[in-house]
């Protein structure tokens, strides 16, 4: 909670909440690692917990086998990844619980909501010479994708009936956030989340008025994804057709690079490929209008494939796959919603 806000502490916001974070896992390790030692209980030891270890490995020796060695980067994700571990045992020592987690989630969705609601009034400031309102971030896509992923922790609080108007409030705010906040990425999350819902509701009541009605309920689904498809894509075309070139870019660059050039680097290598794309003639003039400094893929496996190379799209592919396949295997797929 502490890293939600810029504590000033360090020299850009963003910092403040990377490395609060880290210290923060880092402690989580030490508390773990302390019961651990002085009691009788081991390291719990998983699939999933050996999978992470072994991603954290393949991102070391990808670093030191590179020509330079971010150590920002390369430090944040390993630390970010072994969070799981310590997280892992305190959980299934009880000395953190689920309730615990889920608590400490929503209150940092409602500092952001604070934050927007000030924003809005005047009384605080985005930090963003684009954006009025950005929540406790500078970027209001952080901030929006943050809200709508804590959406199912409200509504598994409404229809567990406690404290029930507090949570229909949270859930109308963050709803009302997102819409403000205007990200499409939040928008699409939103949808995923619907569908999520539509389906185990389906698998815990087979009668449901959705797979009664799935004849008339699926093509017209269809049809609304169509046409939200191309309103957010009209929404901020410009945008939109500035980031497939920086997908189609990332593309190329991970086919004449396949093992890739260095977790930490992408900033620096497409940004010179992007150079090498307008000195050529296959560039339109429509892109180089559009075309600005690009410090990130705004695509999770394309950056992953550029900085670790097609085993780094494999890796984080195969992590979400792995979850949830152990959720289905735990019977945990309802203790979402």
């Amino acid at each position: 909670m502490v890293c939600t806000i810029d504590t000033h502490l360090f020299v850009y916001p963003s910092l403040s909440r990377s490395l609060l974070m880290e210290t923060g896992i880092l402690l989580l390790s030490l508390i773990a690692t302390v019961h651990c030692l002085f009691g009788t209980d081991e390291m719990p030891t998983s699939s999933l917990l050996k999978f992470i270890l072994g991603w954290i490995a393949y991102i070391l020796f990808h670093g030191w086998s590179a020509p330079v060695l971010e150590e920002y980067r390369t430090g944040y994700l390993c630390i970010t990844l072994f969070s799981v571990l310590p997280l892992a045992y305190l959980c299934g020592h009880g000395l953190l619980t689920r309730k615990n987690i889920e608590n400490g989630l929503l209150l940092i969705a409602v500092i952001h909501l604070i934050y927007i609601i000030g924003q809005i009034i005047g009384l605080t400031d985005s930090g963003n010479t684009f954006f009025s309102v950005t929540g406790a971030n500078e970027n209001p896509t952080v901030t929006a994708i943050y809200l709508v992923g804590c959406m199912p922790l409200a509504v598994r609080r409404i229809m567990m009936k406690n404290h029930r108007s507090f949570y229909i409030t949270l859930s109308v705010c963050l709803l009302a956030s997102v819409a403000i906040l205007k990200c499409r990425t939040a928008y699409i999350g939103l949808f995923v989340e619907g569908v999520v819902w539509a389906i185990m509701n389906v698998r815990r009541n087979p009668r449901s008025a959705i797979f009664k009605y799935k004849r008339t309920i699926i093509p017209l689904a269809l049809v609304l994804v169509l046409f939200a498809s191309i309103r957010l894509y009209d929404m901020k075309r410009d945008s939109a057709a500035g980031r497939l070139l920086i997908w189609k870019i990332s593309a190329e660059m991970i086919v004449e690079k396949p093992q890739g050039y260095g977790y930490g680097l992408f900033e620096k290598h497409y940004n010179l490929r992007q150079a090498d794309y307008f000195r050529s003639i296959q560039a339109s003039a429509q892109e180089r209008q559009r075309a600005d400094f690009t410090p990130m893929a705004y695509n999770d496996y394309l950056e992953q494939g550029v900085e670790g190379g097609v085993a780094g799209i494999l890796l984080l592919t195969a992590f979400y796959i792995l979850l949830v396949v152990v959720a289905l295997r735990r019977h945990d797929t309802t203790a979402v919603w």
